[in-house]
């Protein structure tokens, strides 16, 4: 059931426990992920900045600057969470990380950061 996750990564994101970073980052990376509600998907981002440290922002990097051939549509909603999560963290490295995508060739890449850029 979708409203219990979104209420335990809620839960999980109040409680800090940095042992559950790798399993999110494992678990966001995966196919399926893209195919959840957009609510939990940004959940799941939530609860990771909650939960994560340096190596979190090296992730987010991956995922926000992925080249993806077939289903980019789709890919673009993790783009946009990975590039809010970044500008939440709020930290030199990941602020570095949106400055850099900012001066990419792949529009999507620079639209997503130039947005969390400004919702910072």
């Amino acid at each position: 059931n979708p409203r219990v996750r979104v209420k335990a990564l809620q839960a999980l994101t109040r409680i800090s426990y940095p042992q559950l970073a790798q399993q999110l980052i494992r678990r966001i990376k995966s196919k399926s992920f893209r195919s959840l509600d957009f609510p939990e998907q940004k959940e799941y981002f939530s609860c990771l900045i909650a939960n994560g440290s340096k190596e979190v922002a090296k992730e987010l990097e991956k995922i926000l600057c992925k080249w993806v051939l077939f289903g980019r549509k789709r890919y673009q909603t993790m783009r946009e969470l990975a590039a809010v999560a970044l500008a939440s963290m709020n930290n030199p490295d990941s602020l570095a990380i949106l400055q850099k995508g900012l001066k990419k060739r792949n529009k999507h890449i620079r639209r997503a950061c130039a947005m969390a850029l400004k919702q910072k």
